[in-house]
């Protein structure tokens, strides 16, 4: 299969609604797509952030590392969204890691490019509002969920929040490339609940387990059983 052309990249991206034909001309220009294989980097913290970075194909975690060495997923991107904006707004560092799940194709544009269209597109910058916001919900909605629900519905909300279509366009692709272990760091919880907890899903039809991936079968079933207390 033939790779995307950026110009095929930009028409998809949920973004191009809001801008000019002279806007999507410069991106075109200035736009780069990138290929990151299976566990390699794609940004490091603290280091300058030269980039906003949309998924084009695979996934892509971003996560943070204690001094003692334990791991944790903050989110997953997968095709169609686009991350990175609050770090731009800031002009800082990064503050996570952000590292490909899979094989992983990505554009990449550039800080001056993302200022650029700040300055120019009241469009671009609605899209960003809502998107952080979208995203400030996500957390807020993860955090209370941590604390009210049993672990094992907290890891379907987890899986549930991939259905969600402010964060993650490409909802119509339900098959996930996410392993057990990627879910239980997303997750905050161990291998064995996440293990469980799949199974339980897979009971009630809302999902099916294959190795190293889970596809969605009935997300509004999914999403009831996160909810419940039971």
């Amino acid at each position: 299969m033939q790779p995307p052309t950026i110009n095929a990249v930009l028409k998809s991206a949920p973004f191009a609604p809001h801008l000019s034909r002279a806007h999507l001309l410069r991106l075109r220009r200035e736009v780069l797509l990138r290929h990151i294989p299976a566990g390699a980097p794609l940004c490091h913290k603290t280091h300058r952030a030269g980039h906003w970075a949309g998924i084009v194909q695979g996934a892509v975690k971003i996560h943070a590392l204690s001094p003692t060495g334990r791991s944790t997923t903050l989110a997953t991107f997968t095709p169609g969204c686009w991350f990175g904006e609050g770090t731009l707004l800031k002009h800082e560092c990064w503050p996570f890691d952000a590292t490909a799940i899979e094989d992983t194709l990505v554009a990449l544009m550039p800080a001056s490019t993302f200022h650029w269209l700040l300055e120019r597109s009241l469009g671009f910058n609605r899209f960003l509002l809502d998107q952080l916001n979208a995203r400030l919900g996500q957390f807020i909605g993860r955090c209370e969920h941590a604390r009210l629900h049993h672990s094992s519905r907290h890891v379907a909300h987890c899986i549930s929040e991939l259905t969600d279509s402010r964060l993650y366009p490409d909802t119509g692709n339900r098959h996930l490339g996410m392993s057990q272990e990627e879910l239980a760091s997303l997750a905050g919880v161990s291998r064995q609940i996440v293990n469980r907890t799949l199974g339980e899903l897979e009971d009630i039809g809302a999902v099916r387990v294959s190795y190293g991936a889970l596809t969605l079968i009935d997300p509004e079933g999914l999403r009831r059983f996160s909810e419940s207390f039971e």
